[in-house]
């Protein structure tokens, strides 16, 4: 069966290079890639092209994740920005994949190979039956009120919705005006960040974030889009999207959250167990790393944890056994959130524990299945929660910054401060449990001074 794959190549050491132009470059680093995958049956995207990567790889993924959340209680933002590597990454399809890993590596300008599986919007708004309880009883329950009134509502910070698009017409449609910035940006097709969407599923997610931070400025990364009914991307959509983000954050210091309703949902679009082109369980995959990146560099990465709960799960989730909460959405520098009702019970399709990278996720639980963007549906599924989550840590971004408390600490916070759900400190189903935003931002006040 074929497999889309990510090839990473860095152009051959020469003094030529240096000046040579940036479509030159690009050419360059096609012709690599396609004489190294030769063997393979390697067909190349031309759509997608070369696309220049830089990826900090002073360690590797894995010692990444062991260092994750040491020293969190120094509450400083320590991180020293690297010089990076500068590679370009290509994608395509190979139809033989057992060949793969062999024969790309037997290049010396091929740095790795990873696979490209199809990554999905988790499914959101307006589905499913009946809401439980309004987007009313929400910010009531996230003490929203108590946070506004502490100045904290998202000035001065950046929310990037990583999703299929946000329109602003559909968010000026329930009454929400908000802050926005056309770049950076990504749209698919001809259409602008932030213009009309047909689907719906990004302007949930905008309104959402905006519920505990409607001063925010919103950033539009819609790299989702409908292929065959589906709201849908390859994965290396998400590693430009991401990539773009880590630039923007370095050269502007602007406090920056990005939320993420999307993932994984079928491991066999996946390379195979134990192969290093493979993304669920494999820290050093391109994304991984930039996911890695994206945080040492001080912005709060948010992901759902998805939909795959063992009591309702999407009936597209297939993990062959293992765990649900796979690649990017398990990892350690992110904030996995999980989703309750109202009534504070677990959502059934609420994705559980462990994660592939990170045993023990989602980190919190936040509300959902509730009538807020949707009328007369509920905003569905960890989808609506992730957002909810990553607003209120923009409202705290408004006075509290990245160097006085990393995102490492305010993940740590998040989870110390969180309301368990049945007496015990942590359980697959609801992590630590229910974000509790005035608890944390006490947490936080006496920790930084």
């Amino acid at each position: 069966m074929p497999m889309r794959v990510i090839v990473e190549v860095e152009l051959p050491a020469a003094r030529t290079v240096g000046v040579l132009g940036d479509r030159q470059r690009r050419s360059r680093a096609q012709a690599i890639a396609e004489e190294a995958g030769s063997a393979a049956s390697f067909q190349l995207d031309d759509g997608f092209g070369a696309r220049p990567v830089r990826i900090r790889r002073f360690e590797s993924g894995r010692d990444r994740i062991r260092r994750v959340g040491v020293d969190v209680l120094s509450g400083r933002f320590r991180e020293v920005l690297r010089d990076r590597r500068e590679t370009w990454i290509l994608r395509g399809e190979a139809e033989e994949p057992e060949k793969i890993g062999y024969h790309f590596r037997q290049h010396p300008n091929v740095v790795a190979v990873f696979a490209d599986p199809r990554v999905y919007a988790l499914p959101g708004p307006c589905i499913g039956d009946g809401p439980l309880g309004t987007i009313e009883d929400v910010r009531e329950l996230l003490s929203v009120d108590q946070l506004t009134n502490e100045g904290l509502d998202g000035t001065g910070v950046e929310v990037a919705v990583v999703d299929a698009g946000l329109s602003l017409d559909q968010l000026r449609q329930v009454g929400r005006d908000p802050a926005f910035r056309a770049e950076p940006g990504w749209s698919s097709g001809d259409r602008l960040p932030g213009g009309p969407c047909a689907e719906n599923h990004g302007s949930m997610c905008a309104w959402l974030s905006g519920v505990a931070a409607p001063q925010a400025s919103l950033l539009d990364f819609g790299f989702l889009h409908d292929a065959h009914g589906e709201l849908s991307a390859l994965l290396s959509d998400a590693i430009v999207c991401f990539g773009d983000l880590l630039d923007h954050v370095e050269a502007t210091g602007t406090p920056l959250v990005v939320t993420n309703s999307w993932g994984l949902l079928d491991t066999s679009l996946d390379a195979a167990p134990g192969t290093p082109e493979r993304y669920c369980d494999n820290p050093d995959h391109l994304f991984n790393l930039a996911v890695a990146d994206l945080d040492a560099a001080g912005a709060d990465v948010v992901f759902a944890a998805g939909n795959c709960g063992p009591a309702g799960p999407d009936h597209r989730c297939n993990f062959g056994g293992g765990p649900t909460i796979a690649g990017a959405n398990s990892h350690p520098a992110a904030l996995t959130v999980g989703g309750v009702d109202v009534q504070k019970r677990v959502a059934s399709y609420s994705s559980a524990g462990p994660g592939c990278l990170t045993d023990q996720k989602p980190d919190v639980t936040a509300f959902t299945h509730f009538q807020g963007f949707c009328e007369p549906g509920p905003d569905f599924g960890t989808s609506a929660a992730a957002p909810l989550v990553a607003g209120v840590v923009a409202a705290i971004r408004t006075q509290i910054s990245a160097e006085q408390a990393s995102p490492a600490l305010v993940r740590e916070l998040i989870r110390q401060t969180a309301a368990p759900l049945d007496g015990t400190a942590f359980n697959y189903e609801s992590g630590w449990g229910i974000l509790q935003p005035t608890e944390l931002l006490g947490a936080l006040r006496r920790v930084t001074g």
